[in-house]
C-alpha cells in the first residue's frame, strides 16, 4: 500500500513533470503539492532526507559500496567546508557531492524522485527536488 502511494505521488509529482508545464500552470502545480504534503503529514510521518538522515538509512541498509559512498559524500563535505575562499572548488565539490548523492539515493530506493517510502508509516521527501519545484 505505502509503495502504491509513494508511485502514485512521483507520477503526479516529479520535476520532470514541473519542468514540462507552461509557466501559468506552476502555481497551481505548487499549491497542489503543498496540499499533497500537507495532508500526507496527517497519515504518515514526514521527513526531510537532510545529509544525518540519508546517512543514517544508508547505515541501516549497510553494504560495503554504500559505506564506501556515505564516507566519500562526508570527505566532500569536510573538503567543501574548508574550501570556502576557492568559489570554483566549492562549486565543484557541490557538484560531486550532489552526484553521489543521487547515486545513494538510487542505491537505496531505486530512484531518484521527490517522495521515498522508508517503512510502513514514513514518507521521506528529497530536499533537492522539492526546492527545485516550490523554491521557483
Amino acid at each position: 500500500m505505502m509503495e502504491d502511494l509513494v508511485l502514485d505521488l512521483n507520477k503526479k509529482f516529479s520535476l520532470e513533470e514541473y519542468t514540462r508545464l507552461k509557466r501559468s500552470q506552476t502555481t497551481v502545480y505548487k499549491n497542489n503539492l503543498k496540499q499533497t504534503i500537507g495532508n500526507l503529514k496527517g497519515r504518515h510521518t514526514l521527513k526531510v532526507l537532510d545529509d544525518d538522515y540519508l546517512f543514517s538509512l544508508a547505515a541501516s541498509r549497510a553494504n560495503y559500496s554504500m559505506m564506501q559512498m556515505v564516507n566519500e559524500y562526508r570527505e566532500l563535505i569536510f573538503k567543501q567546508n574548508n574550501t570556502k575562499d576557492d568559489q570554483k572548488q566549492t562549486s565543484l565539490l557541490q557538484q560531486k557531492k550532489l552526484e553521489l548523492r543521487r547515486k545513494m539515493l538510487e542505491a537505496l530506493f531505486g530512484a531518484y524522485v521527490l517522495f521515498y517510502g522508508v517503512d510502513k508509516s514514513t514518507i521521506a521527501l528529497n530536499p533537492e527536488i522539492l526546492n527545485a519545484i516550490i523554491g521557483n
